[in-house]
């Protein structure tokens, strides 16, 4: 009787997940309304690099810690900390007037300017789109699950890529490159987590950049004042090689918090809870 209910009741399971590109698909939608809402927000950005030697073990450290807030819908980046320590207050002074500048300048441009700007914005935007609709095109996503993080239940899908997938999209050739998994929260599909490797030599940018194969990346969100999923933290660890230069192994890690939010009229800025 068992195995007869179940039977029954596999149609219903089945019309309650939605297919795995539809779950993809829609979490990229959400994401495009998050990042409206996370530029009400501003937070603190820790940047750790940690240079490795050829066996894998850590030599120099190196530590930076910025203000980011957005600058007429700009992220901007405002160094206060380097290796743990503040900035002295000439530093911190040069810093803040670069701030203070930016914002004179995006105040005062003119119309051409300011057509300019968005249409950069608009360019950048349109190579995002075409980027989020190949990673739905060059991989084969397997749903492994469900599984809680901090509290909030998520699918968790694997994607490999296609074998002989060629992206129309240029910039996306580097896909075909990654394997990785998603952690997409159920009830409103934001990113929870993504993690990814690389498979064979992935190279970017004009082929400058190559990562190696086994470069390892993570990235998770948190979501904040129950309206926005922000970063909270990244992982990267790679081999690489830049233009001429080989040799580069790197492990990065950023963290974000304080995370803080403000309205753009009266540009008050409030303590908010994750």
């Amino acid at each position: 009787m068992r195995w007869f209910l179940a039977l029954l009741a596999a149609p219903l399971v089945a019309q309650t997940t939605p297919a795995l590109e539809q779950i993809v698909e829609r979490a990229f939608a959400a994401d495009v309304r998050n990042e409206e809402l996370a530029k009400n927000y501003t937070y603190t950005e820790h940047v750790e690099e940690r240079k490795l030697d050829s066996g894998g073990a850590v030599k120099d450290v190196e530590s930076k810690t910025y203000d980011v807030s957005y600058v007429y819908g700009e992220e901007y980046q405002r160094l206060v900390a380097r290796d743990g320590e503040a900035l002295p207050p000439k530093e911190a002074a040069k810093e803040q007037d670069k701030l203070d500048k930016a914002v004179e300048k995006r105040a005062g441009e003119s119309e051409n300017e300011r057509e300019r700007r968005l249409k950069k914005a608009r360019e950048r935007d349109e190579e995002v789109r075409k980027m989020r609709a190949e990673v739905v095109k060059a991989f084969n996503f397997t749903l492994e699950g469900e599984e809680p993080l901090d509290g909030v239940v998520c699918w968790r899908i694997r994607a490999e890529p296609k074998a002989g997938y060629e992206p129309e999209f240029s910039k996306a050739k580097f896909l075909t490159k990654l394997r990785g998994r998603f952690w997409i929260a159920k009830s409103d599909y934001g990113w929870v987590r993504t993690e990814a490797e690389t498979i064979d030599t992935a190279s970017f940018g004009l082929f400058l950049l190559k990562l190696q194969k086994g470069a390892q990346m993570e990235f998770n969100q948190i979501k904040v004042n129950d309206e926005v999923w922000l970063l909270d933290g990244l992982r990267l660890r790679f081999d690489a090689k830049v233009a001429l230069i080989k040799g580069l192994r790197r492990e990065v890690q950023v963290a974000w918090d304080d995370f803080k939010k403000f309205t753009a009229e009266s540009r008050i800025v409030t303590d908010v809870e994750p």
